[in-house]
C-alpha cells in the first residue's frame, strides 16, 4: 500500500535540491543527483546502491490547483531483485518535506513470486503478493485522482 511520510528533518541538501526542482520552469527536469535518490529509495543493500543501475527513472512537474507543485517521479526497476517504485514528492509550508511511495512489483517473474512467496525460511523482506501489488497501484491512482492539477 501507499505509505505517507513527511518530515522537517530532511538533510539540508536534500530540501535544497527538492526545492530546485520544485521551481525550475518547464516539465523537462534534471535528474535528480544520485545522493537524493539513495535517500528517496531508502536502499539498504549496497549493491543496488548506485540508482542509474538500477532505475530508469522519469519525473514529471505537478501543478497544484490551489497552488503549489510536486514531483511525480517514477522509477522503473532494470532488475528483477527490485520492484518498480513511484514516489509523489513536494514540500510543505514550514519546511516539511513530504514524500508518497507506492512499490510495486510488476517486474518479478512468477519463479520470483513462488521463490520468495513460498520459501520455507524468512528472509525479512515484504513478500511479493500479485493482489496486494496490484491492489497498492489501484490505491495510488485514486490518491492521485484527487489531486486537482493544473493543465
Amino acid at each position: 500500500m501507499p505509505q505517507i511520510e513527511w518530515s522537517k528533518d530532511a538533510p539540508a541538501s536534500i530540501k535544497s535540491e527538492l526545492s530546485a526542482h520544485l521551481a525550475s520552469g518547464g516539465t523537462d527536469l534534471p535528474p535528480f543527483s544520485a545522493k537524493f535518490m539513495q535517500w528517496v529509495l531508502r536502499e539498504p543493500d549496497k549493491e543496488y546502491l548506485d540508482p542509474d543501475k538500477v532505475y530508469d527513472t522519469h519525473l514529471e512537474k505537478l501543478n497544484f490547483k490551489g497552488g503549489g507543485y510536486a514531483i511525480l517521479m517514477s522509477a522503473q526497476s532494470k532488475v528483477e531483485q527490485r520492484p518498480h517504485s513511484k514516489f509523489l514528492l513536494g514540500m510543505l509550508p514550514g519546511g516539511y518535506v513530504f514524500m508518497l511511495r507506492n512499490m510495486v512489483r510488476y517486474n518479478a517473474s512468477e519463479a520470483t513470486y513462488r521463490e520468495l512467496g513460498m520459501s520455507s525460511y524468512y528472509q525479512g523482506i515484504v513478500y511479493p503478493d500479485a493482489a496486494r501489488d496490484a491492489k497498492s497501484a489501484y490505491v495510488l491512482k485514486r490518491v492521485l485522482e484527487t489531486f486537482e492539477f493544473k493543465k
